[in-house]
């Protein structure tokens, strides 16, 4: 009788104990993540991260960078496919996210106004490695004064937060890095979605460059018949630097860029010579209609310089979803100095949790006195590096 009274008094108490540790466990992240918090910001340096990155990600076609671990970019402005990786510097600590290094691969277009054209563009012949170096300044998010925001978020860390971690660890186990990475993502969720915030400004410097892999190739004539032609190689070098930074309210948000650039420049780049269409004939048995042959080249002589551009470049979103965009760049050095500018719509979709998904942007562009209508998009992919 005392065997089977034990046995009944030890079973709830064993599983007292082993609901217990997890518990203690998400008291004590929690506890830590809490003690984190400043008395000049009122959320986590991750929890500021993730909402930082969850603004810059609806703005990827404009402004190129994302604070998720990979990016997929159609830029309309030199007709590319970029695929960026970033790299997070932080190892296991996971603070204040102050700068990015980025890298990855760029297949450059001809500057046909458009889309990125595989076939047209010789696109194995145009593809170079690119290297980002990127520093953000300290983020600030303001709130209403009268506003008891740090214990609402309190309350809701201790309580929402804590169940969520629990059913979560009901159903697979995480580790410490993974609950401080859940905290961080349903605390931004929150601010978001219930408009916890006055606002939210981000500054940040951006060093960028791009590094051939392969060499350009084209053939130029100058004669009409084209029976005399001359092969060119060309390596589109650039590197640029720019200074950029964001504004976001409830209703609205606000994106802009200062960019100074210096890039290797040719006359086909420039659009200053054009593609002529050559038909060649060849012999034919008689009585038999005459084969012909057509091939494309360059018309005239070939000319690569240096130039250099100053570009500036804004663009804003209603509700994060819907805005309008502008840009205007002049060019120089060399003999080069177009104005060219460019307005556009850029839209942010998003998943259905409310998360952005994709971003793109449909664009009129001027361009050497030529008008075309294009479009960039914009994907990231992965978790946020909170």
């Amino acid at each position: 009788m005392r065997t089977i009274t034990l046995i009944f008094f030890v079973i709830p108490l064993f599983i007292f104990s082993q609901n217990r540790a997890p518990r203690a466990k998400i008291e004590s992240i929690i506890s830590s993540y809490q003690s984190e918090i400043n008395d000049s910001i009122f959320v986590n340096n991750k929890t500021l991260n993730i909402l930082i990155g969850d603004v810059l990600n609806q703005y990827l076609p404009s402004t190129k960078i994302s604070t998720q671990p990979a990016s997929f970019v159609l830029d309309n402005d030199d007709n590319s496919l970029n695929l960026i990786g970033n790299y997070d510097h932080r190892a296991e600590t996971y603070g204040y996210l102050n700068y990015l290094l980025s890298g990855g691969i760029k297949l450059k277009g001809e500057p046909t106004g458009s889309f990125y054209n595989f076939k047209d563009s010789n696109w194995a012949q145009n593809i170079g490695a690119q290297l980002k170096f990127t520093y953000f300044l300290p983020g600030t998010l303001t709130k209403n004064s009268d506003q008891q925001l740090s214990n609402l978020l309190k309350a809701y860390r201790e309580k929402t937060i804590k169940n969520m971690a629990l059913e979560a660890l009901e159903t697979k186990p995480l580790d410490s890095l993974e609950l401080v990475e859940l905290i961080a993502t349903k605390e931004a969720e929150y601010i978001l979605k219930n408009d916890l915030y006055v606002s939210m400004r981000k500054y940040w410097i951006t060093l960028q460059g791009y590094i051939p892999l392969t060499k350009g190739s084209n053939t130029f004539t100058n004669t009409t018949d084209a029976s005399i032609k001359s092969v060119h190689q060309f390596e589109a070098w650039d590197a640029s630097a720019s200074f950029n930074g964001f504004f976001k309210w409830k209703e609205a948000s606000l994106s802009f860029s200062a960019i100074s650039r210096v890039y290797q420049n040719n006359n086909i780049l420039t659009e200053s010579v054009k593609k002529r269409t050559f038909t060649s004939f060849e012999g034919s048995p008689e009585g038999q209609p005459a084969l012909t042959k057509t091939d494309s080249y360059y018309y005239g002589s070939y000319e690569e310089f240096t130039s250099g551009q100053v570009k500036a470049e804004v663009a804003t979103l209603y509700k994060d979803f819907i805005g309008v965009s502008a840009a205007i760049e002049q060019n120089f050095w060399n003999g080069y100095d177009a104005l060219n500018w460019k307005f556009g719509i850029p839209v942010n979709l998003k998943n259905k949790d409310g998360e952005s998904s994709i971003a793109f942007e449909l664009q009129w562009r001027e361009f050497n006195k030529e008008h075309y209508l294009g479009i960039s998009v914009g994907k990231a992919f992965g978790k946020f590096l909170y």
